[in-house]
């Protein structure tokens, strides 16, 4: 939470440097600025850093970089594409990361390359985001557990669950729960364990329970798409009890007012679980 309060009070800074290295030359200060922030652009809709990948990989020379920061470079641009429509312009990046990708040494994979598997769930390609989280967990399995292989798991995880494939879903997140810490990257760790939570057929009162408490430590390390997006299972969860449907409506009213709908998928989220 504290290094997402600092990214956002020092934006300005982090601009002015931007544009400072762009304008000398100095693209390994740009890579460092913003090469390895797809996930962060995708959670905390800071599309102006995807805008910067993109000025990165269509104008200056990259020759210089190691392979992992091009990698996640292609992918931070990526978001730019998705966020405008261009969805054959955002595959052809997420496939030349990855090829790209290839020529690293397992060791030297960074976790943030699991932004390409993001990236195609959040264009509704599920085989081929899981794809690519399969692919990058099985090169980072030859080390031995990590982070970056716990993250890759999570992402293959959550993209079973929405496959309707619950079983291997939870088992996938009780995997990678045993690789983290409970202070090891607090966004992933919620996550997987709202995914075991939400697949072990939990009575509805005690996943309300639950999905409550993750919303809130959602908030709490500053990530309001997924606070969000547990708002929004909360509000489902209330409607599965007949006599408290016309509570759970007024919820979500509250939860709309009291979330900020600047990112488009949260408006969309809402109108889905209200028709649900």
């Amino acid at each position: 939470a504290a290094a997402v309060q600092h990214r956002n009070r020092a934006h300005d800074d982090i601009r002015a440097a931007y544009m400072w290295s762009r304008s000398h030359g100095r693209v390994d200060l740009v890579a460092d600025l913003v090469a390895r922030g797809a996930i962060d652009v995708m959670m905390h809709r800071r599309i102006e850093v995807a805008v910067w990948a993109t000025e990165a990989v269509d104008h200056l020379d990259l020759s210089s970089l190691t392979i992992a920061d091009r990698c996640c470079l292609l992918q931070t641009a990526a978001c730019l594409e998705i966020n405008e429509g261009r969805i054959d312009r955002a595959r052809d990046l997420i496939n030349r990361a990855e090829l790209l990708s290839s020529e690293l040494a397992p060791e030297e994979i960074p976790a943030e390359l699991v932004g390409g598997s993001s990236i195609c769930f959040f264009l509704g390609q599920l085989a081929d985001g899981l794809a690519i989280a399969e692919r990058l967990g099985a090169r980072l399995s030859a080390i031995g557990p990590s982070t970056a292989l716990a993250i890759t798991i999570i992402s293959q995880s959550n993209i079973h669950g929405y496959s309707n494939r619950p079983d291997r879903a939870r088992e996938l997140a009780e995997t990678a729960l045993t690789m983290l810490a409970d202070d090891d990257v607090p966004t992933w760790h919620i996550l997987a364990e709202w995914q075991v939570a939400r697949y072990s057929d939990l009575d509805p009162i005690e996943l309300s329970e639950r999905v409550a408490r993750y919303r809130d430590r959602f908030l709490q390390v500053r990530n309001p798409f997924l606070a969000a997006t547990a708002s929004r299972q909360l509000v489902g969860l209330e409607s599965a009890r007949a006599t408290a449907q016309s509570q759970a409506l007024a919820d979500a009213v509250d939860g709309m007012a009291t979330l900020s709908l600047a990112d488009p998928r949260e408006a969309l989220g809402w109108m889905m679980q209200s028709a649900i």
